[in-house]
């Protein structure tokens, strides 16, 4: 697929709102505690209620795998790392979001793999590591 200038701008429209919603992640930690839970409800109903159904809406409106351009982009990043951030503080935050649950499950299932292919490696070097002790335990040959 061809770039068509268009697209730069909608990847920055998207990445730019999302932003707007980080930036309230991102200070969450430093209010007052007496204004917490006040900006987590704020944070939460903008997700459900504005940001989430936009970024739904596109999905379903094109049908393809990414937000812009059938290809990855900034604004594919920006809405995982939202996604993430925002199940951290609930983890019922895409219920009636389909499409963003399929985008979390994507990430989840790599990293099920990554962590499975990082422990067979790891499984693997311990099995050889034994190996070679045990032969160098029973022969006096090879090393670690």
């Amino acid at each position: 697929m061809l770039f068509v200038p268009a697209f730069g701008h909608m990847i920055d429209m998207y990445s730019e709102g999302l932003a707007d919603l980080n930036e309230m992640f991102i200070n969450y930690p430093y209010y007052p505690s007496e204004q917490k839970e006040e900006n987590l409800a704020l944070m939460k109903e903008k997700a459900r209620n504005r940001y989430f159904p936009a970024f739904e809406k596109v999905f379903k409106s094109h049908g393809q795998e990414y937000l812009v351009g059938n290809r990855l982009s900034k604004a594919d990043v920006h809405l995982a790392e939202m996604v993430c951030n925002m199940e951290e503080l609930d983890s019922n935050i895409l219920a009636g979001f389909p499409l963003l649950q399929v985008l979390q499950l994507a990430r989840t299932q790599q990293k099920t793999q990554e962590n499975h292919e990082a422990l067979t490696e790891d499984t693997e070097v311990t099995k050889s590591k034994m190996c070679k002790r045990l032969q160098r335990a029973m022969f006096g040959q090879g090393k670690d």
